[in-house]
Formats: C-alpha cells, sequence, structure tokens
C-alpha cells in the first residue's frame, strides 16, 4: 500500500496465475501477469495517489 506514490511489483515470469486485487484512487493500475481469482496466490496492491503496475520479471 502507498499513500502517495506509484506501486511496481515483479514477479516470477512462470505462467503461474495470481488472484490480482490491485487498485488506485489517482492513477493507472495494469496487471500484465496471468491472472485468476480462483489462485491460491494472491497479490494485493492499493495506492491512493500513483500507479500500480503488476509485471512479470524479465
Amino acid at each position: 500500500m502507498s499513500n502517495n506514490g506509484k506501486i511496481e511489483i515483479d514477479l516470477p515470469r512462470s505462467g503461474t496465475p495470481y488472484a490480482v486485487r490491485a487498485t488506485s484512487h489517482n492513477g493507472q493500475v495494469q496487471v500484465g501477469v496471468p491472472t485468476d481469482d480462483g489462485s491460491t496466490h494472491v497479490l494485493n496492491a492499493r495506492s491512493d495517489n500513483g500507479q500500480v503496475t503488476v509485471r512479470s520479471a524479465n
């Protein structure tokens, strides 16, 4: 969680789906990993004022 700033999360490039719950009240949300709401791999990311990016690591 960030009150004032962007969040960037790099996840392993494994093809494993994640239950991603990413929100921003004032910024873009970009999710570039496989998602499945029922996955046991859960990621929560929230920014009040900034972009949230979830992507696969290179």
